[in-house]
């Protein structure tokens, strides 16, 4: 629609520009279907330009980059039959969180060994040489430390580096009891150094009660009963309120584990 009222338009400015041709020099602007039409006449010539407005479009939203990590090898001290299953559920880890690449151990591995970077290679474990691995694989973010274990005991000390300003962005140290505890410390580590703000706990509530309000630290969080987990609980102690009238209130302290969920259960009694 908008092509033929324009062809039509056009018609009718050249013939107006003809008409015109025995006069003194005249512009004269149109405006149809969002487009301007300048015409300018003079004595022996026309001339028409077109010229069309801008349009507006929705600002495109660019996607937000992901955050590129490079796991190096962490160094085993004591549990060297374990390490590397470590090393690659500390990757794993890394991976479930939104917004990272990890960087594979196969790509590092094939960069190290080109002969184009053998000074790299042979750097060692000095952070200046963490760095220059990362810019060699094009990684935002370097991890490197060590897993180490005495007895019963085992110790995490992992470092994140920030390759392109050259520092320590963040560090995890724990110690823990038992080879079971390796694997949710881990995973703790993968957040507490990229994402700390995404570590979180579930809370269930068992109340059998319907028409329980449920406040958690001052906030109103629903009316019993509850069928799923209430989610997104920072690791650390909560104060649950429980209110209906012709109940007597009750105020219980709840610890929240991270990546757990913790269980409220409670039989409510009449005043």
């Amino acid at each position: 629609m908008i092509s033929i009222k324009r062809g039509f338009a056009i018609f009718i400015f050249l013939a107006l520009a003809t008409v015109k041709s025995q006069h003194a020099v005249t512009r004269e602007c149109f405006s149809i279907a969002n487009s301007k039409i300048y015409i300018t006449t003079t004595p022996k010539s026309s001339k028409l330009i077109l010229a069309e407005t801008a349009k507006t479009f929705p600002e495109k939203v660019e996607p937000k980059k992901k955050l590129s990590i490079a796991v190096l090898e962490l160094s085993g001290l004591g549990i060297s039959d374990i390490t590397k299953n470590l090393e690659q559920y500390l990757r794993n880890s890394l991976a479930t969180i939104e917004g990272i690449i990890i960087i594979s151990q196969i790509d590092i591995q094939m960069a190290m060994q080109d002969p184009r970077n053998r000074t790299i290679a042979q750097c060692g474990g000095r952070l200046d040489c963490a760095f220059k691995i990362g810019k060699l694989v094009s990684a935002d973010v370097v991890i490197l430390g060590s897993i180490s274990g005495l007895g019963n005991s085992y110790s995490i000390n992992l470092r994140a580096l920030d390759v392109a300003n050259k520092k320590e962005i963040s560090r995890y140290q724990a110690s823990v009891s038992g080879r079971n505890q390796l694997i949710p410390e881990i995973r703790l580590a993968a957040y507490k150094l990229v994402a700390p703000d995404k570590i979180k706990g579930w809370l269930i509530i068992d109340i059998k009660t319907k028409g329980m309000t449920i406040e958690i630290d001052g906030v109103l969080i629903g009316t019993t009963p509850f069928t799923d987990p209430i989610d997104s609980l920072s690791p650390g102690k909560h104060k649950v309120i429980i209110r209906r009238s012709g109940y007597a209130p009750h105020a219980q302290e709840i610890i929240i584990r991270p990546f757990e969920s913790t269980k409220l259960t409670l039989t409510v009694q009449t005043k």
